[in-house]
């Protein structure tokens, strides 16, 4: 069985008012929430370009999985976030 800890909100929302694009804003935010915010920065991101920005660091044995790299791959990882 895989532990997954939960998210610890209060960590979190401190975190996001002091810095960034939530700087200040009354957030109210849960599990939810950042499944939504996940959602939306994964369905911006160019993941061919991504992989081949990171390839040079990848070593020969991880080459392949960077094929892998897709919006319903990291989509599909969202659910498991609790």
């Amino acid at each position: 069985m895989v532990h997954r800890p939960a998210v610890n909100e209060e960590r979190l929302l401190s975190a996001l008012v002091q810095t960034g694009p939530w700087h200040g804003v009354d957030l109210q935010i849960n599990v939810e929430w950042l499944r939504g915010e996940l959602a939306t920065g994964i369905k911006r991101i160019n993941w061919p370009a991504t992989a081949d920005d990171v390839r040079q660091f990848v070593p020969d044995s991880g080459q392949r999985s960077l094929d892998l790299w897709n919006r319903d791959l990291y989509l599909g990882q969202l659910p498991k976030i609790r």
